[in-house]
């Protein structure tokens, strides 16, 4: 069975169409593919370890995206932090994956030294990733991690949730019936890259092709 970036990779690498728009970027599908092997690579440059879940602290944007892809490719799952949490709300969670490396964007920079300053590890910036031409890798197994969230922890301390390829390939083929989605829709969002609500009905998107509009936060606008 195809495997969620299987999937991503197979709806957007042969594309034009306008695959992921935010206020800095427009890609096509082909070049998000590109983007997300480029991400790969950074991942992997980093110093990011194979099989552990790599914390980020990222809004929802293109260079999210491509990382939220590449790392999925090369088993190195991320897992988004929410940027504009306390330290306090964040450290359980970011101690807990013992990741060498914490991935962020400058505009999390105050909060992503603090967390730093206690776990130890190294902050790597996100700037521009690279563009590769290289090929992601696919056929990853139903139950490799693809991606690593936590819940809100309403009744107690937040728990870890591991997106198995297979559990977000089965959400993609269910949730695009539901939502309708298709590689003619157009899909906006706003919601936390960190949550369910953000990263869930990305995936599906992403999955089908659609062209996907990321808000790095809610305005009336």
């Amino acid at each position: 069975m195809a495997s969620w970036t299987d999937l991503v990779v197979a709806s957007n690498r042969d594309s034009d169409r306008v695959a992921v728009l935010d206020p800095d970027s427009r890609w096509s599908g082909r070049e998000l593919v590109d983007r997300a092997a480029g991400a790969a690579q950074w991942l992997v440059e980093i110093g990011a370890p194979e099989g552990a879940a790599i914390p980020a602290l990222l809004s929802n944007a293109a260079a999210s995206i491509a990382l939220l892809v590449g790392g999925s490719a090369v088993g190195r799952p991320l897992s988004p932090l929410g940027p504009r949490s306390t330290v306090h709300e964040l450290l359980g969670n970011a101690e807990a994956m013992r990741a060498p490396v914490l991935v962020a964007e400058r505009a999390a920079e105050e909060v992503a030294e603090a967390v730093v300053a206690v776990t130890g590890a190294r902050i790597a910036w996100v700037e521009e990733l690279p563009e590769t031409g290289s090929d992601l890798p696919l056929a990853q197994a139903d139950d490799d991690v693809a991606a690593v969230l936590h819940t809100s922890g309403t009744t107690g301390a937040p728990k870890r949730v591991e997106l198995s390829h297979g559990r977000l390939a089965n959400r993609v083929r269910c949730n695009s019936r539901l939502l309708q989605l298709d590689n003619d829709s157009v899909f906006a969002s706003a919601s936390g890259f960190h949550h369910i609500g953000g990263v869930g009905n990305l995936a599906v998107a992403l999955g089908v092709g659609s062209t996907v509009v990321c808000f790095g936060r809610f305005t009336v606008a």
